[in-house]
């Protein structure tokens, strides 16, 4: 466990701080440490529990953050629990976060590596899905349609009933809408309910796909 914990640790550490630009973070922390070491000497050494405690803290502060549109410092707090305690037990979770700040603060390239480590490295977390719908976002917004189309028949056939459903539809009609696929796009579009956040620009796009099938088939007729 402890020689995983390392791995974990030294992978975020070189690889995303580098990539994301956050290796600022790791110094400050490092040198807090290196700061503290001759006082924790002196004091009782934090057991498992209250280091899962801090933990959790930190990570319900980070949510609060993200949900704020305050993304920065949300992967920051992430950041940090990867770094003191990578044995978290909700850590799945925090590397899920960290991934959907990145996406939203479009550094697609990290946030697809964030996303991938989680699916290759922690293949029975419940954020599996989620992680593969995070995909799905971002070679929609990357403009790699057919990509975005293959993670959404992937969710389609392994997770049919994940709560995010109607997301992965509407980014996977519209990636079929962009490759002029206009029957796929309507098809899937359809989908979507009426009460979803999604229902307006679903029914726009359709509306859109109806029209440009339309114009196609009088094209071939003339």
């Amino acid at each position: 466990m402890e020689k995983k914990s390392k791995k974990l640790r030294l992978y975020f550490q070189l690889n995303y701080a580098i990539l994301i630009g956050l290796l600022p973070i790791f110094w400050i922390g490092n040198s807090w440490k290196t700061s503290q070491a001759a006082p924790q000497k002196e004091q009782h050494q934090l057991t498992d529990l209250e280091l899962e405690h801090a933990a959790s803290k930190l990570l319900t502060k980070s949510q609060a953050y993200f949900e704020k549109g305050e993304y920065w410092k949300a992967a920051q707090d992430m950041i940090l629990i990867m770094d003191y305690y990578p044995d978290y037990s909700r850590l799945d979770e925090v590397i899920y976060t960290l991934g959907n700040c990145l996406f939203q603060m479009e550094l697609f390239k990290a946030s697809e590596k964030i996303y991938r480590y989680l699916i290759l490295n922690i293949r029975n977390s419940s954020f599996v899905p989620y992680a593969l719908y995070g995909l799905e976002r971002i070679y929609y917004e990357t403009k790699q349609y057919e990509r975005a189309i293959e993670y959404f028949h992937l969710l389609r056939k392994r997770f049919p009933n994940i709560t995010v459903d109607e997301g992965i539809y509407y980014y996977g009609g519209l990636s079929y809408f962009y490759l002029e696929d206009y029957d796929n796009a309507i098809l899937i579009l359809s989908a979507i309910d009426n009460k979803s956040e999604y229902w307006g620009y679903a029914l726009y796009t359709r509306s859109l796909a109806y029209f440009k099938k339309k114009i196609s088939i009088m094209l071939l007729r003339t």
